[in-house]
């Protein structure tokens, strides 16, 4: 196996699938997670030899760049593949949050991704190749009463993204985006009582939310790099950006 992958946040819903896509494609997938520990020795005994997870809080730069060095030295390939999709929501408006809620999203669902993308850049131009996507979500246009805090989050994210793509595409190092809108989770499936779900219906034109076998598509096709795509973001909600 001469392909590797990083795939943050990847014990359950989008982040499994996306691993799980990975591992299908030939690669070997390096995970991460903070508290799931059974879901990841679930997952590692379902693909034995082909993935491999590790305990990282993406909010610390310490344990990122520590984690990035250990595997890239560790593997007898290099890495040339990062997701980024480990991220919280935080639902609140905002007059009544608090800022250490609103600094711990930012720390993670920003934080992270730059973290782990400044540890493994300096590897992917060494090996001459590299694609990073980053999943982000409608919720960074669509504006939601509520929502300011993750959508704000993940409106920084694209930003970072568009600069990152823009730095780096000379040097054969792709930066994507992957904007999903309400993807039919376990979340989701807990979250939404059956009124909830019939109004957020009405807002996508599909009428259905997007699974996250639909996302895993989406890296499988930048992956692909037919066409080569620099800087774009993939809508994928059933049309929920045309709002």
């Amino acid at each position: 196996m001469n392909k590797r992958a990083i795939v943050t946040g990847a014990t359950r819903g989008i982040g499994r699938m996306i691993a799980v896509r990975l591992i299908e494609l030939g690669y070997f997938v390096e995970f991460t997670f903070i508290r799931s520990f059974e879901e990841a020795e679930r997952l590692e005994q379902e693909y034995p030899g082909k993935c491999r997870g590790a305990q990282v809080d993406c909010r610390s730069q310490e344990q990122i760049d520590r984690y990035v060095q250990r595997i890239v030295e560790d593997g007898d390939s290099p890495v040339t593949v990062l997701i980024n999709n480990a991220g919280i929501t935080y639902d609140a408006l905002v007059k009544e949050g608090v800022w250490e809620d609103f600094e711990e999203t930012i720390a993670t669902n920003l934080g992270g991704p730059f973290h782990f993308c400044h540890a493994l850049i300096p590897h992917l131009i060494r090996a001459r190749r590299g694609d990073i996507i980053m999943i982000s979500s409608l919720a960074s246009d669509n504006v939601r009463i509520g929502n300011a805090f993750y959508g704000t989050t993940k409106a920084a994210l694209n930003r970072l993204s568009e600069t990152l793509a823009a730095e780096l595409a000379r040097l054969n190092v792709a930066v994507n985006i992957i904007s999903p809108g309400y993807v039919e989770t376990e979340l989701i499936g807990d979250k939404l009582t059956d009124d909830k779900r019939r109004e957020l219906l009405r807002e996508i034109p599909l009428r259905r939310f997007t699974t996250a076998d639909e996302v895993a598509d989406g890296v499988e096709f930048l992956l692909g790099r037919k066409p080569l795509l620099i800087g774009a973001n993939l809508p994928l909600g059933g049309g929920g950006h045309l709002r």
